[in-house]
């Protein structure tokens, strides 16, 4: 079966009761991603235990949580006392405008590579982006329609306006479907694409076009009631920051699968919203 590579998953095996969020509190969203949030709390205790150490900041006041779906996210983003999220690209998109998500930090995951997204059809089905007229396009970015549809953009083209975006958080079985000559695209990410070989009907199958390379998320400042707490906010991402540089701070990184936090240049970001935003795009 295909790997997805989460942003943050769960290595605890028992189950631990999910604790409320903390005065200052680190959001993680990651939709179609395994895991969920009461078996990913361990692992974010964790990891808050480890920003307060290495920020300075005393202990019980940075709360963690993660959610791999976006409804659920959405309300924990919005939620008194939420100061940070650390989404993917595709949810920044979506939703930069209507959080007043400010990105600060750049994800880098335990592989120290960025994210290059790939669409995968049927054998021989596709030979350009027009091809995909009255096509379903699926995958775990589908939920931000306005991102997939400029995803593949630059070298092969935007989507047709009649293919429809969905999403799925099971690409296998949506693999399974193209293969057999729906007209279905799949949207995988690059440890989903790299282990297409692997599938029984992997041969079947065709990456017809790759995205640029993407950064893996971004820890975004939320804006709202919570964000006069400016200083405390610098101090949490200085801490995910400094993250590496201690043995309790790499143990929770590995947890999580993210190898560091490192500063994203403006310009970079500012290019992001302007080629996969989508203003007009619903929100849930």
């Amino acid at each position: 079966m295909l790997k997805i590579a989460p942003i943050v998953l769960a290595t605890a095996a028992s189950l631990a009761a999910a604790l409320p969020l903390e005065a200052a509190a680190i959001v993680f969203c990651s939709p179609g991603s395994p895991g969920d949030t009461l078996q990913a709390q361990p692992a974010m205790d964790q990891l808050a235990r480890a920003v307060e150490k290495a920020a300075g900041l005393a202990a019980g006041t940075v709360g963690a949580e993660y959610h791999e779906a976006e409804a659920a996210g959405l309300q924990a983003l919005r939620a008194p006392g939420t100061l940070l999220s650390a989404v993917p690209v595709p949810f920044f998109v979506a939703h930069a405008q209507d959080l007043g998500l400010d990105p600060r930090l750049a994800i880098v995951t335990n592989t120290g590579l960025p994210e290059r997204f790939a669409l995968v059809t049927k054998k021989g089905a596709i030979a350009k982006a027009a091809d995909l007229s009255g096509w379903e396009v699926t995958g775990a970015p589908g939920y931000a329609a306005g991102f997939v549809r400029r995803l593949f953009g630059k070298g092969w083209g935007a989507l047709p306006a009649d293919a429809r975006v969905s999403f799925t958080a099971a690409p296998l079985q949506a693999l399974r479907r193209a293969a057999a000559g729906e007209k279905l695209a799949v949207v995988l990410d690059a440890t989903q694409s790299a282990s297409l070989s692997n599938l029984p009907f992997g041969s079947e199958l065709d990456i017809v076009a790759r995205s640029e390379p993407l950064p893996a998320g971004l820890v975004c400042a939320v804006k709202g009631p919570a964000a006069g707490s400016a200083k405390t906010v610098q101090s949490i991402l200085k801490g995910l920051e400094r993250l590496p540089k201690s043995p309790e701070g790499k143990e929770a990184l590995t947890a999580i699968r993210i190898e560091r936090f490192e500063p994203i240049d403006a310009a970079r970001v500012a290019r992001l919203r302007a080629e996969y935003g989508d203003a007009d795009a619903p929100k849930p």
